[in-house]
């Protein structure tokens, strides 16, 4: 009694440890044996057909015994298929019989074989992995603007929030003193054109202020346009100054040069805040 239920354990257990489809594909195999041994009664023309096909079958179902896989079994139920078709014809109704019982089993592995393997939403899932916050990076207190105070001869004019070169353009003072320079040596052009030269070799000025140089120097054109040639460098805001043509109405040519001198110049810094004297 005891070695009885010994076998029986020992059997449900090597039934247990089969892989999916295992019993079936023996099944299969047996059934291929069957199909040889009836080959040796069917016509020589049926045996000459599909013998060595046949034992390739049973080669290949022996293989796939340890681990069957899905592509294996298709492979070999694809090769049953063209042998009972081969044969249809030209063998008796016995060996096809049990080719169609080879079929039978080969799919009855497929189908366990399908249902052992794991599916999308059947398989584990794993956990998901535990994040640590990040940690909150606050950014520097951004840096407080300045206001810096300029000395603006006007404070409409848009160029007193700029500087060239380290330097404001002109102050009060300093444009009031060289306005009064210019005028007093009128009408001698070519003393205003020094006193300018002068006065703006270590200053800047505004677009404005230019144009109102210039405007003193009418109607002497090839001096208007030589204070523009001396002062453009100096211009703290030459992208104000384009205007500078209408000051040589009617001369049209050289309110162009004039254009071109102040558009080819580069513009100064702009400051964020400033305050005016």
């Amino acid at each position: 009694m005891k070695r009885t239920l010994a076998g029986c354990t020992l059997g449900f257990g090597l039934l247990l440890a089969a892989p999916a489809g295992a019993e079936s594909l023996q099944e299969a195999l047996s059934g291929v044996e069957a199909a040889l041994t009836q080959l040796r009664e069917e016509p020589r023309g049926c045996e000459d057909l599909v013998d060595r096909d046949l034992r390739r079958l049973r080669r290949d179902l022996e293989d796939a015994q340890t681990r069957p896989r899905r592509r294996d079994l298709e492979r070999a139920l694809e090769d049953t298929r063209d042998l009972a078709e081969r044969s249809d014809r030209v063998c008796g109704r016995g060996f096809r019989k049990q080719l169609k019982r080879v079929e039978r089993r080969l799919k009855r592995a497929a189908r366990e074989l399908e249902g052992a393997s794991p599916r999308p939403a059947e398989a584990a899932r794993r956990p998901e992995p535990t994040r640590r916050p990040e940690p909150v990076v606050t950014p520097p207190p951004e840096p407080a603007v300045v206001a810096i105070t300029v000395d603006c001869w006007d404070a409409s004019d848009p160029g007193c929030r700029y500087m060239k070169g380290g330097r404001h353009p002109m102050g009060k003072a300093a444009w009031q003193g060289l306005l009064q320079s210019v005028k007093a040596s009128q009408p001698n052009v070519f003393q205003m054109t020094d006193l300018v030269k002068a006065a703006v070799a270590n200053q800047a000025l505004t677009s404005k202020q230019l144009i109102t140089l210039v405007e003193i120097f009418k109607p002497s054109v090839f001096q208007m346009l030589d204070v523009v040639r001396v002062c453009a460098p100096n211009v703290v805001d030459p992208q104000n100054g384009l205007g500078i043509a209408a000051v040589f109405q009617p001369h049209v040519f050289q309110g162009k040069d004039a254009v071109k001198l102040m558009a080819s110049q580069a513009p100064g810094k702009k400051l964020d805040q400033v305050i005016y004297e």
